[in-house]
């Protein structure tokens, strides 16, 4: 970093850390089918489904460049977890109409890949008025 200012400075001595500024860019597309059916004939119940294929590009490993504020010629990269290139997504759930102007749910929706795997419980209650 030496010759350039840097986008973020840290206070605190000799300890404290510049950084550039770097982009860490990139995009999903999912390929997949969605589905929902009522689960009984006069119950207001609604099943939900999404199974599908998650492709990201880009730069899939986040990094960023950093120097001690005491030597800021001597420079290091610190990289974050990497975002997986492809992966299996899937969510499901079902929907309760219990009122005429109200709806409760709950849901599942997970992600994995060859390395990763991502879990997530949701609940949600719409009133509208």
């Amino acid at each position: 970093m030496a010759g350039t200012s840097p986008a973020m400075t840290e206070k605190g001595g000799a300890a404290a850390l510049n950084g550039t500024s770097e982009s860490n860019d990139y995009g999903a597309t999912t390929l997949g089918v969605h589905g929902e059916t009522t689960l009984f004939a006069g119950l207001p119940l609604i099943a939900r489904g999404t199974l599908g294929w998650q492709h990201t590009f880009g730069r899939i490993a986040p990094k960023q460049t950093l120097a001690f504020a005491a030597d800021p010629a001597s420079t290091f990269s610190i990289a974050g977890a990497p975002i997986a290139r492809d992966s299996l997504v899937a969510e499901t759930g079902v929907d309760w109409r219990f009122a005429k102007n109200a709806v409760a749910g709950l849901y599942y929706s997970g992600s994995i890949s060859d390395h990763t795997y991502d879990n997530t419980f949701k609940a949600r209650l719409e009133v509208q008025f």
